[in-house]
């Protein structure tokens, strides 16, 4: 999907793209590389877009409940149709560095079903790289699709492999315990008008959201062993939204990249939601699922004004397919 709109950046994408990331599938196989890849390349256009929330803190843009239709030209044809995505951005808009992340819906224009999924994406002063794994429904289920994104002259550039895994490595219980050091800081930000990038009003409409970061993280967890993590997440207290995401990193190295979805309740002080693994590196770079875990962390003051800490443990259940 197209990058948030912060500068231009120029990017040779290189033509063998495509080739080389079976390649790279191939040298470090998971148990679902024994089922042949096919791979495909391809090119985004973005059709139409809902702005969501557009904020700044004087540093940051910050853009929450964004939604994008794009095109999907994609050469295999049980891609090749419309995307739906939903996004959440956290950017520095004078060093072109960020992160984003959000959900994936791909309708292909033949068949009988769907794609569905999440992403993580970076943004850095060469371009920008997005990274989605999506499972197949209906005429596609049981497969699984492997996309990356990367900034090209004027479109996003795709390439990628679908795994033909029908009949192989089903889900798979999972499950972690883990204790976290986070960073909460409560910012205040101006609320901005996404067609001009400047104050909605005069005096300008401040609105506060909390950025949440992962200083630190040992867990255990099954298929992984002993884990390390990191991310970051943001939460809109008027709603109660919460949104994240992040690199976990297992004992042999390979990383799964997650998505959090998640709500909060200012009553009892308690989080809950999903993680949602989105692919990864080596073994783990089509990896699918995700769990569940409910926290409710305790806010201790660090001595700069609105910045928090919080330590905490937790343990989730759930699944994953690699």
């Amino acid at each position: 999907m197209k990058r948030p709109r912060i500068g231009r950046v120029t990017t040779t994408i290189p033509v063998l793209l495509g080739i080389a990331c079976c390649m790279t599938a191939l040298a470090s196989p998971p148990p679902q590389a024994e089922a042949k890849k096919t791979c495909f390349t391809g090119e985004e256009t973005g059709l139409s877009q809902v702005p969501g929330l557009m904020l700044t803190d004087g540093e940051n843009l910050y853009f929450l409940n964004r939604e994008l239709v794009a095109r999907e030209d994609i050469t295999d044809p049980r891609l090749n149709g419309t995307g739906y995505f939903n996004y959440t951005v956290a950017a520095n808009p004078m060093t072109w560095t960020g992160a984003y992340w959000g959900t994936s819906r791909i309708v292909p224009d033949i068949g009988g079903g769907e794609w569905n999924g999440h992403w993580i994406a970076s943004m850095t002063p060469e371009g920008t790289t997005i990274k989605m794994t999506v499972a197949g429904s209906g005429d596609f289920a049981g497969l699984i699709a492997r996309l990356t994104y990367t900034s090209g002259a004027e479109n996003l550039q795709i390439a990628g492999y679908i795994i033909e895994a029908k009949g192989g490595p089903d889900d798979r219980p999972f499950a972690i315990r883990a204790c976290r050091t986070e960073k909460i800081a409560f910012l205040p930000c101006v609320v901005l008008d996404p067609t001009t990038w400047g104050p909605t009003a005069d005096p300008p409409e401040v609105k506060v959201i909390a950025k949440a970061e992962i200083l630190a993280e040992v867990g255990q967890a099954r298929h992984l062993g002993r884990t390390s993590n990191e991310g970051v997440a943001l939460l809109d207290p008027a709603t109660g939204v919460v949104t994240g995401m992040g690199t976990g990193t297992a004992a042999n190295g390979d990383e799964v990249f997650w998505v959090y979805s998640g709500t909060y309740d200012a009553v009892t002080g308690s989080f809950e939601g999903v993680v949602h693994f989105c692919g990864g590196t080596c073994r783990l770079e089509a990896a699918i699922g995700g769990f569940g875990f409910t926290t409710q962390p305790v806010l201790e003051p660090t001595g700069q004004e609105g910045v928090f800490s919080s330590d905490y443990c937790y343990t989730g259940s759930g699944s994953i397919r690699y």
